[in-house]
């Protein structure tokens, strides 16, 4: 449980550093949100003793009909099982977010940094992720 709410701690901080708005403001919106993301390490992702740095490929597409930014977003690590191993934030810089508009997808790329040993890191068989939208 401990380790559990140390990852969520984390990944709070490291979420609220990335996606600092400044003196703006950002309204929730009920866009659905589609996410894929995908690991893109070569050849290893980085590890230490209790953490390791994945880079990632995400396309987030916009189901709706208006221009929106993608922000809160999570990745999970799913197991055979489809069990999250890991979960992290995904932060997209200062400023409003991921900017998405319908038929326009986002594309990007980056790195999550996850508490997490390699040795869970290495049951990790795919990738989830979700988003919230905002105007």
């Amino acid at each position: 449980m401990q380790r559990t709410l140390d990852l969520v701690a984390l990944l709070l901080c490291v979420g609220l550093t990335a996606c600092h708005q400044g003196s703006g403001y950002a309204e929730r919106v009920d866009v659905p949100l589609v996410v894929s993301i995908q690991a893109v390490d070569t050849p290893q992702p980085r590890c230490g003793p209790i953490h390791c740095q994945v880079g990632y490929r995400i396309v987030i597409t916009d189901q709706g009909n208006e221009p929106v930014y993608a922000r809160d977003c999570v990745a999970r690590g799913l197991d055979q099982y489809g069990h999250p191993v890991v979960e992290a934030i995904i932060g997209f810089g200062i400023g409003p977010g991921a900017s998405t508009e319908p038929g326009r997808p986002y594309r990007g790329r980056g790195t999550l940094i996850a508490q997490v040993t390699s040795e869970q890191l290495a049951s990790v068989r795919s990738m989830e992720g979700s988003c919230l939208a905002y105007v």
